[in-house]
């Protein structure tokens, strides 16, 4: 009994090697907002969602939640912006390992939304803009790059235990199990004594 016991807990340290080595991937959700001061007046509001951490990776959804009156079409707000194959001349952010925003840079314009979106680059003096492109070239924009929109993190979720803690689990089931067993033939030795 004893030597199964041996066994199991050297398998679920193995098995927690192994899962630290391969981490599970978790969806972070992260929320921005910025102050038109220039053009439309008003909050934009909206999230980025990541299917990772780390540095330099891309947004996997985009959404515009609020903007001032008349700057994105109505039917476009909680719609994902990189569906319907948006032109995105670029979409990177760096990560915190705990989901914070410390760096972005995403500029795309979707034909069938009729939007632009920009966040964070103002080389191209449209920082933060959010535009729907309707005669007067209704916008919201603020030009203050990386600086002008303020980010926070939502949710952090694993969407699946990783190996490693699934491993955690085990040695401690099997940890209490093998105690267990040991009081349990220590009393029955007493009994019999």
């Amino acid at each position: 009994m004893f030597k199964f016991s041996k066994q199991l807990v050297v398998s679920s340290v193995l098995l927690a090697v192994v899962g630290l080595a391969t981490p599970a991937s978790a969806t972070v959700t992260v929320d921005f907002t910025f102050t038109s001061t220039i053009g439309q007046i008003g909050v934009v509001t909206g999230k980025l969602v990541f299917l990772t951490t780390g540095t330099n990776v891309a947004a996997s959804e985009v959404y515009v939640l609020t903007a001032p009156t008349g700057t994105v079409n109505d039917a476009t707000f909680g719609t994902d912006y990189l569906a319907g194959s948006p032109s995105v001349t670029s979409n990177s952010f760096s990560l915190a390992a705990d989901g914070t925003v410390t760096a972005a840079n995403l500029y795309m314009f979707n034909a069938s939304l009729t939007d632009f979106i920009n966040l964070g680059d103002n080389s191209n003096g449209r920082a933060n803009m959010v535009s729907n492109q309707k005669p007067g070239g209704l916008f919201a924009l603020i030009q203050g790059g990386f600086a002008g929109a303020t980010y926070s993190v939502e949710a952090p979720v694993g969407g699946v235990p990783e190996a490693a803690t699934w491993a955690m689990m085990i040695v401690g089931f099997g940890t209490v199990g093998v105690a267990m067993r040991r009081r349990v033939a220590r009393e029955t030795g007493a009994l019999a004594a």
